[in-house]
């Protein structure tokens, strides 16, 4: 059962080193040390939290899940859930998402409407543009950030969408070329990855949904 203080343990624990509001977002840079572990808690708004550095494991739904440099999480409201942060600790960035707000990126929302984990170049490289610029003091930071958040949404949006499709799409049947004529070859899955401009963990699973093996099979 959920205690008073375990639902207020993010207000008091999670490491906040600096929090902004811009254009109806709330968003918190969080730091934490090796090895620290974050009790049971959950998040009041719709989030996205993206991991500048270091690494952790959260527990959600019965499950493990990895957080690498460079993943972004994608919540719902209200999702409970505990992390475990590595040997180098770790540094995010958590970008809330407040119902009012919400409803203004209808076409969007269903990105956080369950628990979403990606690892994707085009998509960590928003995110470092988003910590850089939420770190500006200059008077086009507050534009900088809102902007690239609703890039972030709308390349997260399409990048689920590419994922539910019935076919192939061709970055993905170019990087199946590229295997089937050069399998004699030494080539590696980062090397592939590298060729089509998609993360290494994106294109294993991507392969593996649509030709139903793994590309080492």
């Amino acid at each position: 059962m959920r205690t008073r203080h375990e639902a207020a343990a993010p207000a008091a624990a999670l490491g906040l080193t600096r929090e902004r509001r811009i254009a109806g977002f709330a968003i918190k840079e969080f730091t934490q040390p090796p090895f620290r572990r974050l009790p049971w808690h959950e998040h009041a708004d719709a989030s996205i939290c993206f991991v500048v550095s270091g690494s952790y494991t959260e527990r959600l739904g019965g499950h493990d899940r990895e957080c690498a440099p460079h993943t972004l999480v994608f919540k719902p409201p209200v999702e409970r859930h505990a992390d475990r942060f590595g040997r180098a600790g770790g540094t995010c960035l958590l970008i809330e998402i407040p119902p009012g707000r919400l409803a203004t990126l209808e076409p969007c929302a269903g990105i956080t409407v369950e628990p979403r984990l990606v690892h994707d170049a085009r998509l960590a490289t928003l995110g470092h543009h988003i910590y850089r610029e939420f770190g500006g003091l200059d008077a086009l930071s507050p534009l900088a950030v809102e902007g690239a958040i609703l890039e972030l949404l709308v390349e997260a949006t399409r990048a689920a969408a590419l994922e539910r499709a019935p076919h192939p799409p061709r970055w993905l049947r170019e990087a199946h070329d590229l295997i089937r004529d050069g399998f004699r070859e030494s080539i590696t899955l980062s090397t592939v990855a590298g060729a089509v401009s998609v993360h290494p963990a994106h294109l294993a699973r991507m392969f593996r949904r649509f030709y139903g093996a793994s590309i080492g099979a």
